[in-house]
């Protein structure tokens, strides 16, 4: 079984992860689109109207969003973690599957340690991959679109 089918396997038995992923996801995209508007805000409406007490509230929502994108992003590591030990345990899983079937002239072949590094090293890149690539590559493209269509859009809004 590939590591695609593992996962994908992995989020059919835990739905409640993968919505969770899902909102997650979403949150890390939509709070990180906003502390450069409320900066716009601040820098474009309220410094000109010399009217500080709503740049207190300004001041304080900002202080919020940023401590609301930190909770995010700690729930996000863990679910990320949890995600990538439950299908690391799969990839293992399939792998002794596939060992078992194997008969004693195929354990010839391998060199000694071979099998085991198969089972340790590969199986923990695969995690690494999930919890530091995969997740966040997705994230930081939602960001990246988010970002460039806010941008064109108040580029528009500006003629």
């Amino acid at each position: 079984m590939s590591v695609i089918k593992c996962i994908f396997n992995y989020f059919k038995k835990h739905r409640i992860i993968f919505v969770f992923t899902l909102l997650v996801i979403i949150s890390v995209t939509f709070l990180s689109l906003v502390p450069p508007q409320l900066l716009k805000i601040i820098v474009d409406d309220l410094s000109s109207s010399n009217n500080i007490s709503h740049l207190w509230i300004y001041a304080l929502l900002y202080m919020l969003i940023f401590i609301t994108i930190g909770i995010i992003n700690f729930l996000k590591e863990i679910l990320l973690v949890i995600i990538s030990q439950g299908v690391g345990k799969r990839i293992r899983l399939e792998m002794l599957t596939k060992v078992n079937r194997l008969s004693y002239k195929n354990f010839a072949e391998y060199d000694y340690g071979t099998l085991e590094a198969y089972f340790s090293n590969d199986v923990e890149e695969i995690n690494t991959l999930i919890t530091s690539g995969v997740i966040s590559m997705i994230i930081d493209s939602f960001k990246t679109v988010s970002y460039t269509h806010l941008r064109a859009h108040e580029t528009l809004s500006d003629l």
